[in-house]
């Protein structure tokens, strides 16, 4: 572990040699350069933090080779270029954070094959297209981040099957259709942030059910109709 230093230069691809290495931990330096290819050769991997950086390019398909891999931080960098469809082979991953970087491109759909994540942050990139109805099938998330960035289209009927769900955060994208009623059935969710939008239609009565919710921020979108009095039921609200 080289973390939490002073470091500069290049992520060296000799790395790639380091075939019986589990955890490759870099993060919080001054590293510069591209993630190496190299890195793609490391099958035992578990975990790859690169995050807090100055890295640029994109993040490399080869990584979508690493089918031990768990965590994948790469957040808080300079990256561009597309999230690569490989990820989806990844299906022990539990975290992928790609936050704060200059990502374009759709979210794959692909990503809806890694059942086994918990945490999934995007936020804070340039990514487009529709939030993929595909990630419905990650029953075991409780963060979902997809935040500041330019999707478009309407929020999935589908995310009410993430029955795992704590946090969905959609805020400052450019979402617009009606709130699924199916997200009512999310009764562990207790921070929901899809502000910012043009959302329209009215606030379905369903969030009543959503007894832990402690955030709803649905402000700054186009909502109509009446404020429904099932919110009443939410006897734990902190923020409405």
């Amino acid at each position: 572990m080289l973390n939490d230093n002073s470091m500069t230069g290049m992520v060296p691809t000799e790395l790639g040699e380091l075939t019986s290495i589990i955890q490759l931990e870099l993060f919080s330096n001054s590293l510069t350069g591209m993630v190496p290819t190299e890195l793609g050769e490391l099958m035992l991997m578990t975990r790859l933090t690169l995050y807090l950086n100055s890295l640029t390019g994109t993040v490399p398909t080869e990584l979508g080779e690493l089918t031990s891999m768990t965590l994948l931080m790469l957040n808080d960098n300079s990256l561009t270029g597309m999230v690569p469809t490989e990820l989806g082979e990844l299906t022990l991953m539990t975290r992928l954070e790609l936050f704060s970087n200059s990502l374009t491109g759709m979210v794959p759909t692909e990503l809806g094959e890694l059942t086994s994540m918990i945490q999934l942050t995007l936020y804070l990139n340039s990514l487009t297209g529709m939030v993929p109805t595909e990630l419905g099938e990650l029953t075991s998330m409780t963060l979902l981040s997809i935040y500041l960035n330019s999707l478009a289209g309407t929020v999935p009927s589908e995310l009410g099957e993430l029955t795992s769900i704590i946090q969905l955060f959609l805020f400052y994208n450019s979402l617009t259709g009606t709130l699924p009623t199916e997200l009512g059935e999310l009764t562990s969710l207790d921070h929901i942030e899809f502000h910012s939008n043009s959302m329209t239609g009215t606030v379905p009565t369903e969030l009543g059910e959503l007894t832990s919710m402690d955030y709803l921020y649905l402000h700054s979108n186009s909502l109509t109709g009446t404020l429904p009095t099932q919110l009443g039921e939410l006897m734990s609200i902190k923020h409405l």
